[in-house]
């Protein structure tokens, strides 16, 4: 998920910004890979009733 206040840009958007401090959580929601910061997760699974967990990763990690 990328939240952004001008919603127009996503069509040309290539690419996302990964903070190298902060921790990362691939999870699966409705089929779908997403990737949340880890302290997310459980405040997003719990809103929209998931609770599955698959991999995490702190930024640096990430290429950050």
């Amino acid at each position: 998920m990328i939240w952004t206040t001008t919603p127009w840009t996503l069509p040309a958007n290539r690419a996302i910004s990964i903070a190298p401090d902060f921790d990362y959580a691939l999870v699966q929601i409705d089929g779908q890979a997403v990737i949340l910061a880890k302290d997310l997760v459980e405040s997003v699974m719990q809103r929209i009733g998931r609770d599955r967990l698959h991999h995490s990763r702190h930024g640096k990690r990430c290429g950050a």
